[in-house]
């Protein structure tokens, strides 16, 4: 808590300094840069995490657990050098503005140093406080880096490089700590596809997660404009700073879910309940503080050019802590393994948030976005919490499950 803390008030501070320099329409290129980045993410990872972390609980001997390692360190390498192939060989058929060059030129990097962290295998160890201590380290030297370099004169991108260096150390630093250096490079095409072939649910399902989650930048950018998605970035900034201890409380859950789905269904379904009524209270405590607090805070925060965006980062905020809700019911079905089902509910999600975003962007720009992604969230808190109830009320339970 204290090293997540600590990067989380870093990392704010100087995404609001890189905000205030860079103004909306830079800030509004990077994330379109960003966006791509995500993208990549999916494909590169085939959405394989979960997978990853279940496989690596159930599995007893070392020599296995390695050569799962292995396996998902070499076919994230693989796919993100495919990718990057593919933007390369692209570029030429794209006209591309010379200010967004050089955001370009860092997506494979950044790319290549997020994905392939070591993070599921950390959570599967139990081990996030190392994972916490390198990214925080990462963000501290990022944050000198920003405040010694980054100024109002600095070209569209110039955070990207920075997020770039930042990402590399967090990715060399992760994997000492969780196997003292780099796993063996070994591509063994069989098990690489036979962990796509296990992993094709969650591949599905991260795709409509992104859709529902993080489409809506591309959009909001194309649909309206590059200083309105500029804007927008700053609120995204905001709930970047919160999302750490959102994904923080997951992942240290998800291990202790799949614990108790050993132990019995109905336990698990137990446990779930009484975290759920425990969390609840603060969570519509600590939405209420921020729908009053930052429409006051956002202009003395970002500069009054982004005032506009308090009241769609007040509804992010509130999308990310039902999250923090919904994570208890979503991955206790990923931990009774009901991959298909989980897709299908983010499936009908995702169908609802890009329909709604195409259209109410054009009229009501970001905050017709945030409104879509918190609705989009609750939607998702729903049918996992129902889901649930109805896995465990049926007959035959531990048959079904």
């Amino acid at each position: 808590m204290i090293s997540r803390f600590g990067g989380m008030a870093i990392g704010a501070v100087a995404q609001i300094y890189v905000a205030r320099q860079l103004g909306p329409e830079k800030l509004g290129i990077s994330g379109l840069a960003i966006a791509a980045v995500a993208q990549g993410c999916i494909l590169a990872s085939f959405g394989s995490d979960t997978l990853l972390v279940r496989k690596y609980r159930e599995t007893d001997g070392e020599e296995e657990k390695t050569k799962l390692v292995e396996t998902a360190f070499a076919a994230r390498l693989l796919f993100t050098l495919m990718l990057g192939g593919a933007l390369f060989a692209a570029l030429p058929l794209i006209n591309i503005r010379p200010d967004f060059t050089l955001s370009i030129a860092c997506i494979i990097p950044l790319l290549l140093f997020q994905v392939n962290q070591p993070l599921w295998l950390l959570q599967a160890k139990e081990q996030l406080p190392a994972l916490y201590l390198s990214n925080t380290i990462s963000i501290a030297f990022g944050a000198g880096l920003i405040f010694i370099f980054i100024k109002p004169s600095s070209p569209a991108g110039s955070d990207m490089i920075v997020s770039c260096i930042a990402a590399g150390i967090s990715f060399f630093l992760s994997w000492s700590f969780a196997i003292r250096g780099l796993p063996a490079l070994k591509f063994d095409f069989a098990a690489i596809g036979k962990l796509l072939q296990s992993s094709r649910w969650l591949f599905a399902s991260s795709i409509v997660v992104y859709l529902y989650t993080q489409f809506e930048q591309p959009l909001l950018g194309s649909m309206r404009s590059l200083d309105e998605l500029g804007i927008y970035r700053s609120a995204l900034q905001v709930v970047g700073g919160i999302t750490p201890f959102i994904a923080m409380v997951s992942l240290l859950m998800y291990p202790k879910l799949i614990a108790w789905r050993a132990i019995s269904i109905d336990y698990l379904w137990s446990q779930q309940k009484k975290i759920f009524f425990k969390l609840l209270p603060w969570v519509v405590l600590a939405i209420g503080l921020a729908f009053l607090a930052l429409p006051f805070l956002y202009p003395w925060i970002f500069g009054p050019k982004f005032q506009s965006a308090s009241l769609p980062c007040a509804l992010l905020v509130a999308s990310k802590l039902v999250v923090l809700l919904n994570g208890i019911f979503g991955w206790g079905l990923w931990a009774l393994k009901q991959d298909r089902l989980m897709l299908m509910i983010m499936t009908g999600v995702a169908i609802f948030s890009v329909s709604m975003n195409f259209l109410t962007i054009p009229y009501f720009g970001m905050l017709a976005t945030a409104s879509v992604n918190l609705a989009s969230e609750l939607l998702i808190l729903v049918a996992c919490a129902w889901q649930m109830r109805r896995i465990i009320t049926a007959p035959c339970l531990e048959k079904a499950a």
